[in-house]
């Protein structure tokens, strides 16, 4: 068979596609190249360069890595970049099949439904009481739940997606030396509600999600005062959040009380299947929050003077500087950042210099030349997590700093510090501004 060489950008160097068989002695494309060629064009400094025929050896003779999903694996291939034939000589094995791309004469398809995950399914309709729910083993849909289902147009935001969204655009994963000493859990959630404030005039999925809950009141359960709670008769449901206090013995149906900090006099009761969904995930603080701050926003309707928690998501935070983690290795590392007055910021969602790349690094230096990345490498013994690390280190290079936990955080080296007249950071949130769906209690 006749070699086919292609050119990867990600690489800089030529493959064969038929390498096996046409014996050109040309490495031979691999899927882990097609997957490092498609996240490196996901970046936008990099969205034009695609994979090239070198036979043909002109620039828009291009391919484009495509993927199928699976039921238990992905297909990666690739195909002839859109309307790029003519670009190709005579004879060129250029995969026959192109991209499709719609005609502005066809129907176009209406744009996708934006709504809520099933988080949030104690928001739109009337549920039995949570406490009384028993968990769910059987296989197939359950009974009633048919209201919960939704096209595949529909693309739906997790209370999880929704937390993560505030504590990234709020600022609270931002840390500078002069935040010490005036970052405390007021502020924290003063923060929280600073941010509901800004998205609500955004037009980003978060916002969009936000804006379409109807007479839903956001509580900051710990950010007021106790002689400030007011609570309104009609508010029935809610969506509130604060800093866990302590969680009290199982009753007789297995859920437990959760009463959040500055509000002692109003537990939320946490059914037993949200507890043991909780205890099935090793990241998940809510049943050792005592080694840490815990944070949590959470679902709740009140049934018969008592609110009960439909879903929740709880997060993590740092003693020294109240910043989301998900490890002691996290904490460690934060500890020591914060004591050297370094300026750095924690990701939870992948950030938007990496160009939509789905590989998220744990942290990243505000204070350096080059603003490395920081990676905290707490699994290295599995073959998966070190295949993970490796796809980062392809996609930053130099820029990712690996720290190893079997190694002491005090043995890692950081790059110096450099002077500039004006650190990048996030705009400032309006703590003072109304949001319409702002409820005190």
């Amino acid at each position: 068979m006749k070699a086919h060489l292609l050119y990867f950008p990600c690489r800089e160097a030529v493959f064969d596609f038929f390498a096996e068989t046409s014996g050109s002695g040309v490495a031979p494309v691999t899927i882990d190249l097609l997957a490092e060629q498609r996240t490196y064009e996901s970046c936008s400094a990099n969205r034009g360069k695609r994979i090239t025929c070198h036979a043909c050896n002109h620039p828009q003779a291009r391919y484009v890595v495509c993927c199928r999903r699976g039921r238990t694996t992905d297909k990666l291939f690739p195909r002839r970049f859109p309307h790029s034939q003519r670009w190709h000589k005579p004879g060129c094995f250029s995969y026959s099949e192109e991209l499709i791309i719609a005609d502005d004469s066809e129907t176009k398809i209406s744009p996708p439904i934006v709504g809520l995950g099933s988080d949030f399914v104690a928001l739109r309709r009337d549920l039995r009481d949570p406490e009384y729910s028993v968990v769910a083993k059987q296989r197939g849909r359950r009974a009633g739940n048919s209201a919960l289902e939704r096209s595949p147009a529909r693309l739906t935001i997790s209370l999880q997606r929704l937390a993560r969204s505030l504590l990234q655009r709020s600022g609270l994963c931002e840390w500078r030396p002069h935040y010490a000493g005036a970052r405390t859990e007021r502020v924290f959630n003063g923060l929280i509600k600073g941010a509901l404030n800004a998205l609500a005039h955004e037009s980003d999925l978060t916002s969009t999600v936000l804006n379409s809950l109807k007479d839903i009141s956001f509580v900051p359960w710990s950010y007021l005062r106790p002689r400030d709670f007011k609570t309104p008769e009609a508010m029935t449901k809610c969506v509130g959040f604060g800093f866990v206090e302590s969680l009290g013995q199982e009753n007789e149906h297995g859920s437990r009380r959760l009463t959040l900090r500055n509000f002692p006099n109003c537990p939320v009761v946490v059914p037993q299947r949200i507890l043991d969904r909780e205890a099935r995930n090793p990241r998940s603080p809510l049943l050792s929050f005592l080694a840490h701050p815990t944070w949590i926003i959470f679902v709740a309707e009140f049934y018969g003077g008592i609110w009960k928690a439909h879903a929740l998501a709880a997060f993590r935070v740092s003693a020294v500087g109240l910043i989301p983690i998900d490890s002691f290795s996290e904490e460690k590392l934060v500890a020591r950042l914060v004591g050297e007055g370094r300026s750095f910021v924690r990701y939870l969602l992948p950030p938007t210099a990496l160009g939509g790349s789905r590989s998220i690094p744990d942290f990243q230096l505000l204070d350096t030349e080059y603003e490395e990345y920081l990676e905290v490498a707490g699994m290295m013994s599995s073959p998966h997590y070190a295949a993970n690390i490796g796809r980062k280190i392809r996609l930053l290079g130099t820029r990712l700093i690996v720290w190893d936990t079997r190694i002491s955080v005090d043995k890692l080296v950081f790059p110096s510090r450099v002077s500039k007249s004006s650190e990048s950071g996030c705009e400032p949130i309006s703590l003072t501004q109304p949001w319409r769906k702002m409820a005190r209690i």
